[in-house]
């Protein structure tokens, strides 16, 4: 089990004049990933794994996390297709939350690792729009 939080920001690059909301799409963003693995035993055929030694069976790693994408948004005019497609980078830091591992009678405390992830990412944007004459060129988008 894990969660990963982050905070990007980004800009979309127009390569025409005619369509000045699409273009090429970088982002750039950190955060905070973590994760650990999940036990789910009968206390009684493990007895070993009760608390309080259960956390030091879980593994549990946590640390920084940077993400990048590099890709293409666009938007059409008629506000019916609006895709973005690109490769997303996503790198993490992390270290042991414990200091020791049961299972292998080791040290945690100087254990670090970096896991690296690529992958194609696909999203469609649903754009909203103000009804209000004066913020009608104003588009927001999540």
């Amino acid at each position: 089990r894990g969660f990963h939080f982050m905070v990007e920001a980004g800009k979309i690059f127009s390569l025409t004049n005619k369509n000045p909301n699409s273009g090429i799409h970088y982002k750039a963003g950190i955060g905070f990933f973590g994760y650990k693995t999940f036990i789910n035993i009968d206390d009684n055929v493990l007895v070993q794994i009760k608390d309080p030694y259960a956390s030091a069976y879980d593994m549990s790693m946590s640390g920084l996390s940077l993400n990048q994408f590099l890709g293409y948004t666009f938007f059409s005019h008629h506000r019916l297709i609006n895709i973005t497609i690109g490769i997303d980078f996503i790198c993490s830091f992390t270290k042991s939350d414990r200091n020791w591992n049961i299972s292998k009678n080791t040290s945690l405390s100087d254990y670090k690792y970096t896991s690296f992830l690529i992958g194609p990412k696909l999203g469609f944007t649903i754009p909203l729009y103000f009804r209000d004459q004066k913020k009608l060129e104003e588009t927001f988008y999540y």
